[in-house]
């Protein structure tokens, strides 16, 4: 039994040793900067900016079979946007294959988040310019679909605008292939003399496609584009 408890103390010892931190890099600062607005190009006050990293720890226990390593998460610096949506931000670089920074107002705006590696790479005066952000309004919409007779069918595909943007550079260069910035989503809909009612939530002065097809007859398309106001599509079957 001693020899039992002397083990486990020993893999605890390990396990919070490898939880430690890696050391940032010393005496080295990184600067980011940029201006946030919306979709119609209007400065955003008192968005919040935060840089992010990550380490891998957990690291030094690999040798024990089956226990993982995950990564630990690290505020390296805040800040809010001014009046004129512009913001400056230093902080601690450390080197990580995950360099991020997050912005976001509020509930009503989509978010925003950048991603680097800076593992071996050192951004030109340190400074990483995000130059213009755009976070686009959040509007919600409706899709109501009533039935008339039990007998008949439709089917439906709806296209709309994600209200989320990730954007992911290496060393400077915007990887589109591993960016997601406002992507599309769809989604299909068959019914049979059923109704059938959703809420969405899409961007502000985006284009909603919606297709459908009642008993097999030739397709319909429409689009509506989101404003402000209430945003209710009725199809009836």
């Amino acid at each position: 039994m001693g020899i039992a408890i002397k083990l486990l103390k020993f893999f605890c010892l390990l396990l919070l040793i490898g939880c430690q931190p890696k050391e940032f890099e010393e005496n080295t600062r990184i600067r980011v900067l940029g201006t946030v607005v919306n979709q119609n190009n209007v400065a955003i006050e008192n968005a919040s900016v935060n840089i992010f990293t990550d380490d891998e720890v957990g690291s030094i226990i690999n040798f024990f079979p089956g226990v993982p390593t995950f990564n630990q998460i690290f505020n390296l610096g805040s800040t809010n946007t001014n009046q004129s949506g512009e913001f400056s931000i230093v902080s601690l670089l450390n080197r990580s294959n995950n360099f991020l920074v997050s912005v976001e107002k509020d509930e009503n705006y989509a978010p925003y988040l950048f991603k680097t590696n800076v593992f071996d790479y050192t951004p030109d005066n340190l400074t990483v310019d995000l130059n213009t952000i755009t976070l686009k309004e959040k509007f919600s919409f409706d899709l109501v679909i009533n039935n008339q007779n039990p007998s008949s069918t439709i089917a439906v595909a709806l296209n709309y605008e994600i209200p989320f943007c990730a954007e992911v550079y290496e060393e400077g260069t915007l990887q589109e292939n591993l960016s997601n910035c406002y992507p599309s989503q769809e989604l299909t809909v068959s019914l049979q003399g059923e109704d059938f009612s959703k809420s969405f939530i899409s961007t502000a002065g985006s284009s909603i496609q919606i297709s459908y097809s009642v008993n097999n007859q030739p397709e319909i398309v429409e689009t509506i584009n989101l404003n402000p106001s209430e945003n209710v599509f009725t199809i009836t079957y």
